[in-house]
């Protein structure tokens, strides 16, 4: 019985009091008005008044005063006792029965003191003291009882106000709330949980919680009130049911009555859709994290140092060779998988930085792997965390294998050292540059050849370490020297015997030098270069006796080689008898050869004079065009033998300072060479055109072109294109050494363009108006 009255307690709305006293005392402590009392002196006033208006009333009502001598006194002495107290009552019933006696006992209007009205005073008097008891006495019942009511109300008012904040509290709780009873019916829902389901709170009360949620006809044995229902305790689950279409994190809570018996549960359910898309957002990071980790052989720790736990990620794990089953998880359990020989300093290492609130901590030490016993190199880092005293109490850090790496650095360390041995046991001087042109690296023979320790040259701009001059004594910007240019263009670039550049040593001597500069480049980048110098003194000393010596020869078989040519031409006249047409063939063919030799022999004084400058220059008012036409007119006979066409176009004369020397030998080699690589039936074309500050002669042919690899070569000495040769044997690769030669002696300059099989197309161009230097 007792149960069945909890049970309607925990489902009950608080009915109201039905009855008709309750009603007319609700009422009345509606209005909230005390119990009036009138205090002095408006009490005593009153006395007066009220016996007055008895008098009045009675005598105007009743003239004949022996029908009623009191009756009007009674209420008078009742309302003046009950609004002022005592005093005022007591004053109310001495005025009464001194009225009475004087207005209504006979003889009237005077006072009586027979014995009739002695007695009758007296009754009235005494009726009319306890007519004043009962008037105190019923106003203090009245009040005690107007106490006690409005005390009740108030509480009902309380109750009623804190129900209602509940209801407003309740219905604000974002999180799903129902209250229902032990077997699963629902007596009370927040209006969070009723929108959850689609239904309004009072189509949800009565009805049972899995009928509600789940759309089933029985509870799930997994729901955390059926946990609830059995051990009477607190539970909190996770539940999920397609049909909510959300996951839910739920609380049920018991509920007991007065006498500990259980009457249902509180659920409280939170939609925990967003934390379990964090969580899910959490774990894919941390899946890429220990991905990343695996990939990078990089593992994270963090040790807890007042409670000596220490937490590894699976990366530390995989780098020592261990299961986490098999791992103490201490600092001791670590240290344990350290190499025995690198323990000691391990431990002092991060001990000392501990001690001395250090802020991090780092090493390089061994592990030993505990199944396979391998030995790893690891490099381990840390950050120290402190509290607000200082005190260092966790260690945060990371751990990387760096076995790999160290053994690829001593594969690179002893590949390094047999590079070095080789590059010392060169001869030649060898360095590498950074993109800026500081030296990265020399060998044994560049330290002597600019005489100074490996140690003072690293890191040094090298045109610093290396000034250069050209041929000619200029001293070069470090932008055209080789090693610059080979860094700017990304090409390789070399100076040899016969364009030499001068090393300005220490002291100011002058060493000749042969350098091939070539860039480093990597995925398209050029990232530095490496140098090769070579002493070439030796080499120019014997250039020089050999140019001496072809002078010498030259000189020397000039006037022989003119005696012979001046008797083979006399014996073709035949000044010496008529010859027969062979003994003409040869003597022509000899003559001929006399002209090719002679001409060479001219080359080579040419060349040997410019090489030991005795060459001299001669400068002169020449009109460019009309020379160009003498030296072409003289070519005509080799133009029409193989049909050749040209083209000429000077546009406005022109005149320059030149040597008339050097215009004929540089025009008669472009255009006995255009000729001579030119088939029957093709163009030569001759231009001029004065373009910034200089007169450029333009000299382009439908010939065989000039292989791209040979192009920088061919003005070199004794070097002769591939394809030139198989065209012609005749040749010594000098003609256009000599041309460059001479034009840059006056300071001039020739180029080429050429495209295999197309032709080419030669460059002079002249200072205008005259010579630069």
């Amino acid at each position: 019985m007792k149960n069945q009255n909890s049970e309607a307690n925990l489902i009950s709305n608080h009915k109201k009091l039905s009855s008709p006293f309750h009603s007319i005392i609700m009422k009345k402590s509606a209005a909230a008005l005390p119990l009036p009392r009138l205090k002095p002196p408006f009490s005593y006033f009153s006395a007066l008044l009220a016996v007055l208006l008895v008098i009045i009333l009675q005598n105007t009502l009743f003239p004949d005063p022996t029908l009623a001598p009191f009756i009007f006194f009674f209420p008078a002495i009742y309302l003046v006792s009950f609004l002022g107290g005592w005093s005022p009552g007591l004053l109310a019933v001495v005025l009464s029965a001194l009225a009475g006696n004087f207005f209504f006992v006979a003889p009237y209007q005077s006072w009586s003191f027979s014995f009739e009205a002695l007695i009758a005073t007296f009754l009235f008097t005494l009726s009319s003291l306890i007519l004043v008891s009962l008037s105190l006495y019923f106003r203090s019942v009245l009040a005690n009882f107007d106490g006690v009511i409005g005390e009740r109300v108030k509480a009902e008012a309380d109750v009623k106000r804190a129900n209602e904040e509940w209801n407003r509290t309740f219905d604000a709780i974002s999180d799903l709330v129902f209250i229902q009873d032990k077997n699963f019916v629902i007596v009370r829902a927040n209006r969070a949980f009723a929108e959850m389901i689609k239904l309004n709170p009072e189509n949800i009360i009565g009805k049972k919680c899995y009928e509600v949620l789940h759309k089933s006809d029985k509870h799930w044995p997994s729901c955390p009130f059926e946990k609830t229902r059995v051990d009477k305790k607190v539970h909190t689950g996770e539940v999920f049911d397609p049909k909510i279409g959300r996951p839910l994190l739920v609380t049920t809570s018991p509920i007991f009555g007065p006498e500990s018996e259980f009457l249902g549960s509180v659920h409280i359910a939170k939609d925990i859709t967003e934390l379990k898309q964090s969580e899910a957002a959490l774990s894919k990071s941390e899946e890429g994290m220990q991905r990343a980790q695996a990939i990078a052989h990089l593992g994270s720790w963090e040790l807890d140092l007042v409670n000596n736990k220490l937490a590894w990620s699976n990366e530390v794990y995989r780098i020592f060779g261990l299961e986490p089953r098999e791992f103490g998880a201490t600092y001791e359990a670590f240290l344990d998988a350290v190499h025995p020989d690198d323990r000691e300093l391990v431990h002092a290492a991060y001990s000392d930085s501990v001690r001395q609130g250090k802020d991090f901590y780092e090493i390089e030490h061994r592990v030993v792997r505990k199944l396979s016993g391998e030995i790893r190199i690891v490099y381990e880092k840390c950050q120290h965390a402190k509290d607000k005293s200082g005190r260092i109490i966790r260690s945060i850090g990371m751990i990387h294998d760096i076995t790999d790496r160290k053994r690829m650095e001593e594969r690179l360390r002893m590949e390094m050292t047999k590079a070095e041995a080789l590059l010392f046991s060169i001869g030649d001087g060898v360095v590498a540059v950074d993109p800026a042109g500081k030296i990265l690296f020399i060998n044994q023979a560049f330290a002597e050849l600019v005489k100074k320790s490996k140690d003072n040259l690293l890191g040094e701009r090298l045109d610093k370490i290396v000034p250069m001059e050209d041929g000619k004594g200029r001293k070069l910007p470090p932008d055209s020297t080789p090693v610059f240019l080979a860094l700017a263009k990304g090409q390789k670039i070399s100076s040899n015997i016969f364009s030499p550049t001068n090393y300005i040593s220490q002291n100011g001597s002058l060493m000749p030098l042969a350098i091939t500069a070539t860039p480093v480049i990597l995925d398209g980048a050029i990232i530095g270069a490496i140098a090769v110098y070579r002493d070439i003194s030796k080499e120019k000393a014997i250039d020089q006796a050999k140019t001496e010596f072809v002078s010498l020869a030259s000189h020397q078989l000039r006037t022989p080689l003119s005696s012979i040519a001046l008797s083979t031409e006399l014996l073709l006249r035949g000044t010496a008898g008529e010859l027969s047409s062979e003994q003409k063939k040869y003597l022509s063919e000899a003559y001929n050869s006399t002209k090719i030799m002679a001409e060479l022999i001219k080359v080579l004084l040419n060349i040997s004079r410019i090489e030991l400058g005795t060459f001299m220059v001669q400068l002169e008012p020449i009109n460019l065009a009309e020379s160009l036409d003498y030296l072409l007119d003289e070519l005509k006979l080799q133009l029409d033998s193989k049909k050749l066409t040209l083209r000429k176009n000077y546009g406005q004369p022109s005149m320059i300072q030149f040597d008339k020397n050097i215009l004929r030998i540089t025009i008669e080699n472009l255009i006995t060479n255009a000729i001579r690589y030119t088939g029957e039936g093709g163009t030569i074309a001759v231009s001029l055109e004065e373009k910034a500050e200089e007169m450029i002669i333009k000299i382009a042919d439908t010939g065989c072109g000039i292989p791209e690899k040979d192009k920088d070569k061919i003005f070199t000495k004794l070097f002769r294109a591939e394809n030139a040769r198989l065209i012609s044997a005749d040749g010594a690769g000098l003609g256009l050494y000599l041309v460059k030669s001479l034009l840059l002696k006056v300071g001039a300059r020739i180029w080429v363009e050429s495209e295999l099989g197309k032709g080419a197309t030669f460059f002079v161009a002249i200072p205008v108006p005259g010579l630069k230097n």
